[in-house]
């Protein structure tokens, strides 16, 4: 069976096998439907992902399987649990793995996927580079239009060529594209995004030295932004429609009044630790997956409990990321959501 065939069965399975979007009468917003997840195995190489913890992301004199702190064995069984998990609610695609890409697990930075429209991006770290190729290959076998941010240069202009990661880009599922211009998505990219999507406002949300700008301390790692993060999902991701996840204080405060928030009608959840404002919405199926810190602090699991448990209906999955956040990865960042 040709490639080209697979990939239309997979899309005609994942429109037939799944209920449609949820309609709600009670004042909770409408959730988008989530048919189909892209993910990517973890690289043997995973122990030489890019970190800020270190100036030389690909030095090798620590011990095998552990650079940068990192245990080969526990990442590939924490994303092993990851992806169980995902299936258990969506069909769920797994590519191979990439010796050359230590990073390649982080498969949300290669694309934005908008409904059946696909931009495959440039990513800001050159030496991920090439991570893109086969997330273009999948996309286009499932017969999305692709737009490759990657031919958009010339050779005359590589300096100022557009990059985007993906872990900057926020879909909330309406008409709103909420983009971080950070040190990995430059203005270039952001402009690209709004040429492949004209349908929806793509809003730029400026992150780097947030917190300078705010006269506060705190980590600044090399990712040039607040509390050590390195993309705008890092600190905000969404739950339906109209809800987004940040985190307390003037940080999440000023990110909120960046992404015009009450003007646009968003309703802010604030939690007290940043990395559990990391979550996975799978809207369509009325589950979020959260990180295991979210249950280890007794506020946000309170929060969490309330806002998602309780008022909304949804259901809740804890995952330990532990092993990817020494890379700088958090749990959106290991998949790809579509909406076919």
């Amino acid at each position: 069976i040709s490639m080209i065939l697979r990939g239309q069965l997979i899309k005609k399975a994942a429109r037939t096998c799944l209920p449609s979007s949820l309609s709600r009468n009670d004042g909770i917003p409408k959730r988008t439907n989530v048919t189909l997840a892209i993910t990517r195995h973890v690289s043997e190489n995973l122990a030489n992902a890019i970190t800020s913890n270190v100036h030389d992301p690909y030095n090798n004199e620590h011990p095998a399987g552990q650079e940068n702190g990192i245990s080969l064995d526990i990442a590939k069984q924490q994303h092993l649990d990851y992806v169980h998990k995902l299936r258990s609610i969506v069909p769920t695609l797994t590519l191979p793995a990439s010796s050359q890409h230590p990073d390649c697990v982080f498969v949300e930075d290669t694309a934005v996927v908008v409904g059946n429209t696909a931009v495959i991006n440039r990513i800001g770290a050159e030496p991920r580079r090439g991570e893109e190729d086969p997330i273009r290959t999948i996309l286009h076998q499932l017969g999305l239009t692709v737009h490759d941010m990657r031919e958009s240069q010339t050779l005359t202009d590589l300096d100022d060529a557009p990059t985007c990661d993906g872990g900057d880009v926020l879909y909330p599922g309406g008409n709103e594209l909420f983009v971080g211009l950070s040190s990995r998505t430059n203005e270039g990219g952001i402009r690209f995004l709004q040429k492949s999507f004209p349908m929806l406002e793509v809003i730029t949300v400026p992150l780097r030295a947030l917190d300078l700008d705010l006269d506060l301390e705190s980590e600044s790692y090399d990712s040039g932004g607040p509390f050590g993060c390195l993309h705008l999902k890092s600190m905000v991701t969404h739950i339906d429609e109209t809800t987004l996840v940040l985190p307390m204080g003037p940080i999440g405060e000023e990110l909120f009044r960046r992404m015009e928030g009450v003007k646009r009608g968003y309703t802010p959840i604030y939690l007290p630790d940043v990395a559990s404002c990391n979550l996975v919405s799978v809207n369509g199926h009325g589950t979020v997956l959260a990180p295991e810190t979210a249950r280890c602090c007794e506020e946000t699991r309170s929060i969490l409990q309330q806002e998602i448990i309780e008022r909304r209906g949804m259901s809740m999955l804890f995952l330990d990321s532990s092993e990817f956040v020494k890379c700088d990865g958090a749990l959106t960042c290991k998949s790809i959501l579509l909406s076919l």
